[in-house]
């Protein structure tokens, strides 16, 4: 028996966690119900894996947008439950080579506001990454990537490279512009604003606890494409990118859980 801490990130309000994707994950548990946890809502959920063990989870919402609630739930719960895996999934941004509803698997995300300084009136950035176990992104190969996209509402594709992760909403060309040059040959596929909190408060747990690791991955479905038309976006067909983005999302989060890929040894 696991245990799971899924950490559900989302740009609006908890109406759209989608209540449909939500009972994917909660499917064939008897005790899948509204909770609060240190004022978070929370939906206790278990999964049954290809193997048949049984997954035991709760799907965390962290309320605002930004670093400070995820890491704030995160912290909470690997202070307060028995985790195995943390899961970071949610919709975001999409910078270069990716298409709204494709999935981004991250290998390693970057905080981009690290050490931010200002400098003449210009914004200078530090970024700080950190990987994610290669053991788990390893097993997703170019077939596993084919049979997961199979289920994917459109012609969408699974990608695995670099999350960006930054406390500033990215609402301008330049900005985005500034990222992808700060980031150098670090290209990143897609910028959220909570991944980067998640993976460092798992990697803090780590560090205290030696040689028992808490794994974590992160999981975007790509809602828009971080540019200025990203409003016209959301007005036009808000809710359809989101849902497709979310759900596509699911798909891929729910193959990795059912085929036990947090277990690297």
């Amino acid at each position: 028996m696991q245990a799971l801490m899924a950490h559900l990130s989302m740009k609006q309000k908890k109406t759209m966690a989608l209540e449909e994707e939500i009972e994917k994950l909660a499917r064939g548990t008897s005790t899948f119900q509204d909770g609060l946890f240190h004022t978070y809502n929370y939906y206790p959920f278990n999964l049954e894996s290809k193997t048949k063990s049984t997954l035991n989870g709760l799907i965390g919402y962290a309320g605002k947008a930004g670093h400070h609630d995820a890491r704030t739930l995160i912290r909470k719960a690997l202070d307060e439950f028995k985790v195995d895996l943390i899961v970071s999934i949610g919709i975001s941004g999409g910078l270069k080579d990716v298409n709204i509803g494709d999935v981004v698997i991250a290998t390693e995300v970057t905080d981009y506001n690290y050490n931010k300084k200002v400098t003449d009136g210009r914004d200078l950035y530090q970024i700080k990454t950190y990987p994610i176990n290669e053991k788990i992104t390893n097993r997703i190969d170019f077939r596993k990537k084919k049979e997961i996209a199979k289920n994917f509402k459109a012609e969408n594709k699974i990608h695995q490279g670099n999350i960006l992760s930054s406390n500033e909403v990215m609402g301008s060309d330049s900005y985005k512009k500034q990222i992808e040059e700060s980031t150098g040959t670090r290209k990143a596929l897609a910028v959220d604003q909570e991944s980067y909190a998640v993976v460092q408060e798992v990697d803090v747990m780590n560090e205290k606890v030696g040689a028992k690791r808490v794994e974590v991955f992160v999981v975007r479905g790509i809602s828009d494409m971080s540019d200025l038309k990203k409003n016209d976006i959301h007005q036009q067909s808000s809710d359809e990118n989101r849902k497709r983005a979310m759900h596509n999302a699911t798909i891929a989060l729910l193959y990795m859980l059912e085929n036990e890929f947090w277990k690297t040894g």
